[in-house]
Parts: C-alpha cells; structure tokens; sequence
C-alpha cells in the first residue's frame, strides 16, 4: 500500500517527542513514523483492511475514539460546500458533529471503501469486530477498548524504545501537521471539534506568542 501523505510538503525535520507537566501523550509522531503506521496493517488479511481503514481515518482527520466508533457507511462520502471531498461526524455522544476535507489525505476514504467491500458492509455502522480468525463479522459497532487495542498493536519505534500509538497522540499529530502546512488554526480547531483555540494550540505545541498573524485566523 502506497503512503498516504501530504508530509513532505510540512516539514523534513522530525517532530519532537515533547512532555510537559509529566504528560505522556504530549506526544507527536515524525513523518517516517507516520507513514510506517500506516502501512502497518497486513491488508491480505480482513482484520489488516480493517485496521489499515481505521488508522488512515484517526490520522487523517483527527477523529476522537468516541467519533470513529459512531460513523456510519454515509459519514466517509460528504462534502464540504465547495464541494470537495470530507468526512461528516454525526451528532451521537462523545461526538462534535462537523465535516472535515480529507485534502491531499483522499486515499484514507479509498481505504474505507476497500474494507466496506472486503466485509461486505452496505450499511450501518463503518467498522466493526470481527470473530477469532477472522470468520465473519460482530454485530454491531466496534467497542472503544477494541479501538485502542487495534492502535495499541502497531506500536512505533522511537529513540526511547517502542511507543504504543493512541487516539490522542494521532490527533496531536494531526493538528500538527495541518499547522505546518498552513492551515489556520480557527480552522484547525473546527476540524478537530474543539471548543477552545488554547486546546488547539496545545495540540499543536505552540502558545499565542508562537503563531504569526497569517494563520492566527481564517
């Protein structure tokens, strides 16, 4: 599977593993690092589709756990009103219902296709459990500790040894890179369902200080 990246447009550094007041997931992964991620999962296998499927979305469009759990087969085909490309996240609990473009990052919608044909998925929620060697599917949505154990099973090499990935290191990272590539950070905010520009900012890494006048709004 190629590299679903828009990266090396952002930045050829590496992005600092940054901890502050003891926080372990101050936490953003470098361009290589993302890109392994990604091409992780064993997609000749349902469970690899599936997770390969799942991966692409968190990073691509900062979903909360809670938000990639409640999407339904619609959700990954909207647009915004320019009419490019987005995914919605629907009104449900634990969620902020918006549309985010997917951009340059279009291939992680292709790979929800790709696991919606490979299970046989027409309708309902987008990604679910699937039995002990893979014979067929669970009912119902995918629970939230499945979630965080798929991420957990990909883990990322770093200088300090093995770094097992989360929801919220794969939204920082996300913000992250929008930033580096330009996008405003009101805009930043919005894609990320955030109530706040000081949350934004600290999943960036930066302070109001650090943010030159061009990308402070829209």
């Amino acid at each position: 599977m190629p590299p679903l990246v828009f990266w090396d447009t952002l930045t050829k550094g590496i992005l600092a593993k940054v901890r502050q007041h003891d926080a372990p997931e101050r936490i953003w992964l470098n361009i290589d690092q993302a890109n392994t991620l990604l091409q992780s999962p064993d997609t000749d296998t349902l469970h690899g589709i599936r997770d390969a499927a799942l991966i692409a979305l968190m990073l691509s469009t900062g979903l909360r756990e809670s938000e990639v759990r409640a999407l339904d087969v619609p959700d990954v085909s909207h647009e915004m009103s320019d009419g490019l490309p987005a995914l919605h996240v629907p009104e449900k609990p634990g969620c902020t219902e918006r549309l985010i473009p997917y951009g340059d990052m279009l291939g992680a919608r292709d790979l929800a296709y790709d696991w919606l044909d490979a299970a046989g998925i027409t309708k309902g929620p987008l990604f679910r459990g699937i039995y002990k060697g893979g014979k067929g599917l669970r009912p119902g949505r995918i629970s939230l500790r499945a979630i965080g154990m798929i991420l957990a099973s990909y883990p990322i090499d770093t200088d300090e040894g093995p770094l097992k990935v989360t929801s919220l290191i794969l939204r920082r990272t996300y913000a992250r890179l929008l930033y580096r590539a330009g996008v405003r950070v009101a805009a930043i905010q919005q894609y990320l369902g955030l109530g706040s520009s000081d949350t934004a900012l600290d999943y960036i890494g930066l302070t109001n200080d650090d943010i030159p006048p061009s990308l402070c709004s829209f």
